[in-house]
């Protein structure tokens, strides 16, 4: 039984709208910072206009594309599925992998260095090389148990109901997402994101632990880069009430003068799985990535 059209929810990109935010933001920022009027020349008769308070604090948006990666997602569908991705384009159903619409995806092929192109071993460095594409997929809230949804303490998504996962139990992988922002030249733009790593990997006898580079998570804004390693990110809990370690990254950068600023978010999986008594592995989580105009 399908269920009722008024119950399915579909979410996407609303161009138009974008495009008229992005319009009414600029305007605010020439309009003065405190409440003026504008009239005609004196004995010139004209209509008088009265503009309202607008200070440049009441514009604070910049458009992240797909931040929640929520665009091309339908929900209210029935039993058990609720909830479906879709956008698969043609050339990705051979892996069943789903880039983000709004992103410029990137995964190396095997045998290509990942961008993060050296790996601690065992006190040296060697080349870290990808084993092929890993699987990255929209996972919405319907698709986790119930103590990994929203507001639970195990919680998988950190803004609406769909999460990005990015993981491989086998290969060495990385994933590289990346777009353009637009913003107001010379302002600053402060960006924040979340990113969970987690592996399910145990050391190689004799060694005792894994290398503190067993995994990596970056996050650059134009020139502005907070890079992680495992070490510290399996270390840190920013969600309070949340027993996983979701990292919270916060950049800051100021637009240059033709008014962009490159986002690039990368998750790197520096080993193959190596499970106790399964197949190991690591998993990445990201979601809500969003940005401001820093203007106070």
């Amino acid at each position: 039984m399908r269920a009722p059209l008024a119950s399915i929810r579909r979410y996407g990109p609303r161009p138009a709208a974008l495009a008229a935010r992005a319009a009414i933001a600029f305007a605010l920022l020439a309009l003065p910072a405190a409440g003026s009027s504008a009239s005609a020349a004196p004995g010139g008769g004209g209509l008088q206009v009265f503009l309202p308070f607008v200070g440049k604090n009441a514009v604070k948006d910049v458009e992240v594309a797909n931040g929640s990666f929520e665009w091309n997602t339908v929900e209210g569908l029935p039993d058990p599925i609720h909830c479906r991705y879709d956008d698969w384009r043609p050339d990705d159903q051979r892996t069943s992998n789903q880039p983000p619409q709004g992103w410029d995806f990137y995964s190396p092929a095997s045998g290509q260095l990942m961008p993060f192109p050296t790996k601690l071993q065992e006190g040296s460095l060697v080349p870290a090389t990808s084993g092929g594409e890993g699987e990255y997929v929209h996972k919405c809230e319907w698709h986790l148990p119930e103590n990994e949804r929203p507001g639970m303490p195990q919680s998988l998504i950190m803004h609406g109901n769909w999460t990005y996962k990015a993981f491989s139990d086998h290969i060495p992988q990385a994933l590289r997402l990346s777009q353009v922002i637009t913003g107001v030249p010379g302002l600053q733009v402060r960006l924040t994101g979340w990113i969970l790593g987690e592996t399910h990997d145990v050391p190689s006898p004799p060694n005792t632990k894994l290398e503190d580079d067993h995994f990596i998570a970056s996050v650059r804004l134009g020139n502005v880069v907070d890079t992680r390693y495992y070490a510290e990110m399996i270390q840190t809990f920013d969600v309070p009430g949340n027993t996983r370690p979701w990292n919270f990254f916060v950049l800051t950068a100021t637009v240059p003068a033709n008014g962009l600023l490159n986002l690039t978010v990368i998750t790197q999986q520096n080993w193959p799985g190596n499970g106790q008594g399964g197949p190991g592995g690591t998993d990445f989580f990201l979601d809500d990535f969003r940005a401001t105009y820093v203007l106070d």
